[in-house]
């Protein structure tokens, strides 16, 4: 499950690298298009676009993975022992919820637009829409796991 986990992770690394580096490449190459020769590549900014929002995407992915979403922990640093198990198992339990509810709606957005096309690149819109799918369910397994993780603590415990 590690090297599986290594490999997604490098993959969404790689991916967002490449995604941050065309988008330099296509926006100012297309300010420079605009400036020097009165012209610019239309495509361009939707494509921009398009990869900052998938950059966006996998980024709260891993920043779920490696816990460093913005939390608001001033109440669970404040208990201990079992109690914070408690709260950490419910707090994993409502993201897991919260999840399914996200993905439910993802898979229904998906369809509607899954075939309507883009204005400049003519691109399905679908290549945006399944993120709302596929970041959830990757979420939801980082989730499991940590929930898993936090169960494993009660049976240290005892």
């Amino acid at each position: 499950m590690k090297k599986k986990n290594n490999l997604f992770d490098k993959l969404c690394s790689m991916f967002i690298f490449l995604s941050m580096s065309i988008m330099v490449i296509l926006v100012f190459g297309n300010a420079l298009l605009r400036y020097l020769f009165n012209s610019g590549f239309p495509q361009s900014e939707e494509l921009a676009r398009y990869f900052f929002i998938w950059v966006s995407f996998l980024g709260a992915i891993i920043a779920l993975k490696n816990n460093q979403h913005v939390g608001a922990t001033f109440f669970i640093d404040k208990i201990s022992g079992r109690k914070k198990i408690f709260v950490q198992i419910i707090g994993e339990l409502l993201i897991l919820i919260a999840l399914i509810v996200v993905t439910w709606g993802g898979i229904q957005f998906f369809e509607i637009t899954a075939v309507s096309e883009s204005p400049a690149t003519g691109m399905p819109f679908g290549v945006i829409s399944i993120l709302i799918v596929i970041t959830p369910i990757a979420m939801g397994i980082y989730t499991i796991v940590n929930l898993i993780r936090v169960i494993r603590l009660i049976k240290e415990e005892t």
